[in-house]
Parts: structure tokens; C-alpha cells; sequence
């Protein structure tokens, strides 16, 4: 086997290139280098895969560093960055014809072929590189990328813990009739498992109405028989105060005597029911009608076009 010693000292680069037989006893293999920022090889070894290099940064050789590729082998380092061969560092280059071992500048690109920007893998195999733009079933290297769990479907891209969800309301975890307990699962997200990857969210997994969050209010108890739909963390059960003005309740007829404006919105004709569910009686109002400013009283006159009703309503809780 022929190679090529090249060597640069201090700051002038002097390459002194010879030819001589070289063989491997035990082989130390270098680093991989990172996703990002510089690459910096110190001490003896070997690069370890066909394609390596820093994608976002500078190659450093650090001085006393002997750095070896074998046949076929490329260190690469990126367009607009540079290869530091330090004070009495090494490089050895294999130099068999048709197989020789090289330095350059391009991009490393790496193997994608369901094409959803996560790699097969990040640890520097199934790596090439282009001084041109990555082909068809590979991009290039960056920060940030994650392992493919399975890169023949755009839509399966990672490992990720995921939590039971029985009612499919993307929240689990808690305490009342669900799993708390997480497995790794191959998936773009939990959701798309029918899974979730929220722990301790979700009060009742078998109401996809009780959720942490949940803003809206209910009459009726949910699946576990509470009211608690927001699934506070106390299981406090939060009243609905629509159509509650202070301590003053709806008139049966705005237009005799009412000086309540409530924007023509429904409201308690008494004090609202005090428990979740409970039934009370509702006044609405639909129509034309005048307000005055100031004073927000309704006249008979103002109250040609409107209409109220009472029914019988339960008052909701969250």
C-alpha cells in the first residue's frame, strides 16, 4: 500500500509529500464529528466511516495529532470553512490508484430516502458528499437532526414516549381510570398512535370533554361522574357566571322597570342555581331595543321590537 504524508508547520503551510509502506497493528478510531461547530481531532487515529468531516465548522488537526484515511476514505469540510493542520500534526492519505484518500471541501449529505428531513442516521454512516446540492433520497447534515425510526415512511420519524389516551383527547396521565405508564413508541408524534405525550393532563380518559384546559362548562357530569372538566389540580369544580351581574339577576321585562342592561344575553331571572347541574330559570331577550348611556334603562317605547322569555336552565361547571 502507497501513501502520502502531509505536514504544515506553524503558520506557513509546507507540504512535504513522499511515498512509503505504511501498515495498520491496532487502529484507534477518531471521533465522529459533531452536528455543529468546529471538528477537532487530537492524538493518533483513524477516521472511522467513508465520508466524515464538519458540516458547520472548521476541521482542526491539533498539533502531535496523526490522523489516518484508509482507501477511499474523505475528510470534508464545508464551503466557506477551513481545514487547520496544526504545528507537527499528521495527516496520512492512502494513495493507491483508484483508491485514494482525500481532503475537500463540499457538503456531507446523509441518507433520507422517505424524505421527512430525519436522517436514517446521525452517527456518520450512510454519509456521501457533493460539491453540489445533496441528491434525490439525501440532505444535508445539520444541527438538530434525530435518527429515523423508520425511513420508509414520511410519516414515522422518531422514538418518543407516549402515553395511553383512551378517549383521544391528546391528554393522559393522573388518577382517575387510565394508564400513567409511558412506552417508546416509533411514530411522528403520540398522536398519530392514537397515544399522548402529555402525563398527568387528563382527569378522566374516558370523557374526551375532561382535559387540562378545557374552557368550556357542562350540565351533566362527565364520564367519572365529576364536574370537573378543566381537571384543575385541587378537582375544584368551577361554576359558570354567564348572565351573573354582581347580585342583581334579570328582570322578567326589561321594559317596565328594568335598569339592567345585559346586552340582550341570557341571564338568571334569580340568584343562579349554587351546584354544578343545578336548574334555575333563565331570561333572554331578542330584538330591537335602546340603550341610554348612563342611566341603561329600557323604555316602553325603546322596547317595541323585543321579545323576552323565561326557561328552565342548569347551570354548567368546569
Amino acid at each position: 500500500m502507497r501513501h502520502i504524508r502531509l505536514l504544515l508547520f506553524g503558520v506557513t503551510a509546507i507540504f512535504i509529500l513522499y511515498s512509503f509502506p505504511f501498515s495498520v497493528l491496532a487502529v484507534t478510531y477518531c471521533s465522529q464529528a459533531p452536528l455543529t461547530g468546529d471538528y477537532t481531532i487530537s492524538g493518533a487515529c483513524t477516521i472511522n466511516t467513508t465520508v466524515e468531516g464538519a458540516q458547520g465548522g472548521d476541521i482542526i488537526i491539533a498539533s502531535g495529532a496523526t490522523v489516518t484515511l484508509l482507501a477511499d476514505q474523505t475528510l470534508v469540510y464545508n464551503t466557506g470553512k477551513k481545514i487547520t493542520i496544526t504545528n507537527t500534526a499528521i495527516v496520512n492519505l492512502n494513495n493507491t490508484a483508484g483508491h485514494a484518500s482525500k481532503l475537500t471541501q463540499g457538503t456531507i449529505c446523509i441518507t433520507d430516502a422517505d424524505s421527512d428531513l430525519h436522517p436514517l442516521t446521525v452517527d456518520g454512516n450512510n454519509q456521501s458528499y457533493t460539491t453540489t446540492t445533496c441528491p434525490a433520497g439525501t440532505i444535508a447534515r445539520t444541527a438538530g437532526q434525530t435518527a429515523d425510526c423508520n425511513d420508509n415512511d414520511p410519516a414515522t420519524y422518531a422514538n418518543v414516549l407516549c402515553y395511553a389516551d383512551v378517549d383521544g383527547d391528546h391528554a393522559s396521565g393522573g388518577g382517575n381510570n387510565y394508564s400513567t405508564t409511558s412506552h417508546s413508541v416509533c411514530a411522528g408524534t403520540c398522536a398519530s398512535v392514537g397515544e399522548s405525550a402529555n402525563a398527568g393532563t387528563d382527569c378522566c380518559d374516558s370523557d374526551a370533554n375532561a382535559y387540562l384546559g378545557q374552557t368550556l362548562y357542562f350540565t351533566s357530569a362527565d364520564a367519572c361522574g365529576n364536574y370537573n372538566y378543566d381537571c384543575d389540580a385541587s378537582n375544584l369544580e368551577t361554576l359558570d357566571t354567564t348572565g351573573i351581574q354582581g347580585s342583581t339577576y334579570a328582570c322578567v321585562n326589561p321594559c317596565v322597570g328594568c335598569s339592567l342592561n345585559y346586552g340582550a344575553t341570557a341571564g338568571w331571572l334569580t340568584a343562579p342555581p349554587a351546584t354544578c347541574g343545578g336548574t334555575g330559570t333563565l331570561n333572554s331577550m331578542t330584538g330591537a331595543y335602546v340603550s341610554y348611556t348612563g342611566s341603561e334603562c329600557y323604555t316602553v317605547a325603546s322596547c317595541a321590537n323585543l321579545i323576552t322569555s323565561n326557561a328552565s336552565a342548569q347551570r354548567g361547571c368546569h
